[in-house]
């Protein structure tokens, strides 16, 4: 090996140890918001310090040097932030417009992030109200995974609010949501369905099986 190519073969070195370093530096610092990350991930209560706590220190996605799910914690964060319902209006609006960028900077390093076009839906819907934009949004998140379980109700408590932009292709994906969300957990279904007001498309998706239909009804609450 050459001087020159020995000098070449250290300075790669280095800039790989570099860039190690600032994504160790990145993740140790976001360290607080994985920990709170995890919980909501598995359905789980998280203080409200905690979850104040996690948003001052998840990592602005302007700055980001590398890729990673650090990119959306204030997309994931927002949704729990925004949902008490004492919170003031001004605060929740604040919270969803600063959490959006972190939603499409997750969704340009990976398009096909259910969750994070979930979100996106969610974000859209809370600054701007029902629209073509939040339903476009769940469109991608079902294509993207049209079976997650903690993503259906979700999606179709999402779709309901915004039927009015409904073409007849999303109302086909709502009805599919439908019937995996039945197949998935019928109890959770009847309760999505009744306080969404989609009870008779759900019947409408279940008239083929007259059991399922029978069950559903009395399921309903």
């Amino acid at each position: 090996m050459t001087r020159r190519e020995a000098c070449l073969v250290v300075a790669a070195a280095l800039a790989a140890l570099a860039g190690a370093a600032v994504w160790l530096a990145a993740e140790g610092r976001a360290w607080p918001v994985f920990l709170v990350e995890r919980l909501l991930l598995q359905g789980k209560e998280v203080p409200p310090e905690a979850l104040h706590a996690a948003w001052e220190r998840a990592p602005d996605p302007e700055e980001a040097l590398l890729p990673g799910r650090s990119l959306h914690y204030r997309s994931l964060l927002a949704v729990p932030l925004t949902a008490d319902p004492d919170r003031p209006l001004a605060e929740r609006v604040e919270l969803l417009a600063a959490a959006l960028p972190d939603a499409e900077s997750a969704l340009a390093r990976d398009p096909a992030d259910a969750h994070a076009w979930a979100r996106l839906a969610y974000l859209r819907h809370g600054l701007h109200g029902p629209s073509p934009a939040v339903v476009a949004a769940l469109r991608m998140s079902v294509y993207a995974a049209p079976a997650q379980p903690d993503l259906l109700n979700w999606r179709l408590e999402l779709a309901a609010r915004s039927r009015d932009y409904w073409d007849p292709d999303f109302a086909d994906l709502v009805r599919s949501q439908l019937l995996r969300s039945w197949e998935a957990n019928p109890r959770a279904l009847a309760r999505t369905a009744a306080a969404s007001g989609l009870a008779p498309l759900a019947r409408e998706a279940l008239a083929r099986d007259p059991d399922a239909l029978a069950r559903f009804e009395a399921l309903l609450p």
